[in-house]
């Protein structure tokens, strides 16, 4: 019986052990903006697997730029931003960027709108 539990331990050891040597998962990102009450149809995108940077400006009307920016949380490191001027699709993004790994960012947008009282903003914290 007690050789059974050892066994056991060493298994779920092991386990354990090969489940930390495994790279992050991607941490993708879809943070979506738009005025109060009304829906969030800007987008900042970041995919993790090609390490690309996107911004999607949507609806119509009043809004005529929207900025995506990531930067490193604690400053140290390089900052990218993409910008979109067309509505709809299809969104902007940037090629491949050589951004640290496993590295806590900010990703921040803006939607400039005609009237810059109804300007529209959001931030989210990931990991790259």
């Amino acid at each position: 019986m007690r050789a059974r539990t050892i066994a056991g331990m060493a298994a779920g050891t092991a386990t354990l052990m090969c489940a930390t040597v495994l790279p992050a998962s991607a941490n993708n990102v879809d943070l979506a903006a738009g005025p109060p009450r009304g829906p969030k149809y800007h987008h900042g995108l970041w995919n993790d697997l090609n390490d690309t940077l996107g911004a999607c400006l949507g609806g119509s009307g009043t809004f005529y730029r929207v900025v995506i920016k990531i930067s490193p949380a604690d400053g140290a490191g390089p900052t990218f931003s993409i910008l979109d001027e067309v509505a709809g699709p299809p969104c902007r993004y940037t090629g491949n960027l050589s951004i640290p790994e496993d590295e806590r960012y900010i990703m921040s947008l803006t939607a400039y709108n005609v009237n810059p009282e109804n300007n529209v903003t959001a931030s989210q914290a990931f990991y790259t």
